[in-house]
């Protein structure tokens, strides 16, 4: 796998590991109310930027679309522990049952399902119908068109 340097992805690295570095810091005090929630939101924010540093960097179509969907995992979950972090940091995390953060948790479930490449069942399409690479001021950029579930 070949790679190319853009200064985007220099700034993602950076975003990358100082969330890595805040949550290593934040899980410190894992006693406190909301600690663990806000550990997996910054490792979420972590994995979401690292990836898309990745996928900026890599000048393949394989590793651009793996690195992409390796990044949704961290991108859908990033709303959901938001909204349970603000829910326990506020002392409201009784209003959190298994079935409230169940639900909430469905949809992101549901899209990390679909954007796996599962072109067998071909399911994928609903997010990127086109996926393609094309090369702009010297830099190869992933380009795809967008589904309904987009």
């Amino acid at each position: 796998m070949s790679w190319q340097y853009t200064p985007y992805g220099l700034l993602l690295v950076v975003a990358a590991v100082t969330s890595l570095a805040t949550a290593a810091w934040a899980a410190r005090g894992w006693h406190n109310r909301g600690t663990p929630v806000f550990v997996a939101l910054l490792c979420s924010l972590s994995l979401w930027a690292g990836s898309d540093a990745a996928q900026l960097a890599s000048t393949t179509l394989s590793g651009k679309l793996f690195f992409r969907t390796l990044g949704y995992v961290g991108h859908n979950l990033v709303p959901v522990l938001l909204l349970l972090f603000a829910f326990q940091y506020t002392g409201r995390g009784r209003w959190l049952s298994r079935r409230a953060v169940g639900v909430v948790a469905l949809e992101p479930l549901v899209v990390a399902f679909v954007v796996t490449p599962t072109d067998a069942l071909g399911w994928h399409d609903l997010i990127w119908p086109a996926v393609s690479l094309r090369t702009v001021e010297g830099v190869v950029l992933l380009s795809r068109s967008f589904g309904p579930w987009y």
